[in-house]
């Protein structure tokens, strides 16, 4: 005679410890996907809405049956869901797909979530904010070693020289963006040559190199805030010129090879500031 043993009923289920104690079955006796627990029994729930499911099962299937995963964005939220989880994406409801599911007070789509731009890269314009929102293109001038002096530095047509992009800059337009590269440019910028009262320039680690024995190679005579620039002064002069009267604030700025390589009396404040191969500096 074969001994008898004990099978675990697959539609046996229970609730919680007590309701499981209750019935001397494991708390590990729950119900696979798309079933439910209603009277210790694992049933399929019917649904029309995501309103008829619940919180195990959030979502209403093509089958009309609840489920644990969404199916399509249509779905979204499902049952007690945040409005925001508005698409579906590898059976959960997420905030966004891509970018372009987000607002522009947090353009950016990482992982689901929508959030602040941290990186100008994170941007189509190029350029991140201070406030983690991305600038419209509109409100940009563009300059690349490929590109033109001529028109007003879009984008899709920049100019080719820093200096002339300052004089196209002015009023919302005070956001310069370097395109990465070498630049041989000597540049003077000051309230003579450019509308705008200050500028913020992104130089995304392009370098400039200038040669200048009498006077500055660099000259930057408006309220500025440099970002991830290099400035070479070669075998001349090559100072880096901050006149008076203006404040600057420098983000990961690199000056070398000049006989005095940042000379300012006017207010500077600096964030990870490389000097080297320089006679001396000025400042104050």
């Amino acid at each position: 005679m074969s001994a008898c043993g004990t099978r675990k009923n697959p539609a046996l289920c229970c609730t919680d410890q007590a309701n499981c104690t209750s019935l001397g079955i494991p708390d590990t006796q729950i119900c696979t996907d798309g079933l439910v627990c209603r009277g210790n029994q694992c049933i399929a729930e019917v649904c029309s809405t995501p309103n008829d499911c619940d919180a195990a099962v959030p979502f209403c299937s093509t089958t009309g049956l609840c489920a644990a995963t969404c199916e399509d964005s249509s779905q979204c939220p499902g049952f007690g869901g945040d409005a925001a989880d508005a698409f579906c994406s590898k059976g959960a409801c997420v905030q966004c797909l891509g970018s372009s599911n987000c607002a522009t007070t947090a353009p950016v789509c990482d992982t689901g979530v929508c959030r602040g731009c941290a990186l100008d890269g994170e941007c189509q314009s190029d350029v991140c904010g201070d406030d983690g929102t991305c600038l419209s293109q509109s409100d940009v001038v563009y300059v690349d070693a490929a590109g033109s002096d001529a028109g007003p530095c879009t984008k899709d047509t920049p100019c080719r020289t820093l200096g002339f992009a300052s004089k196209q800059a002015g009023g919302v337009r005070s956001t310069i963006s370097v395109a990465p590269g070498s630049y041989n440019e000597q540049f003077r910028i000051a309230s003579d040559t450019t509308s705008a009262s200050q500028l913020d320039i992104h130089g995304h680690g392009a370098a400039f190199f200038g040669r200048k024995i009498d006077g500055a190679a660099f000259e930057l005579g408006v309220s500025s805030r440099l970002r991830d620039l290099h400035f070479d002064g070669g075998d001349g002069n090559g100072n880096l010129l901050l006149q008076s009267g203006a404040s600057y604030e420098l983000d990961n700025i690199e000056l070398s090879k000049g006989s005095r390589c940042l000379d300012s009396s006017g207010t500077v404040v600096g964030h990870d500031l490389k000097i080297h191969d320089c006679s001396s500096l000025a400042i104050g």
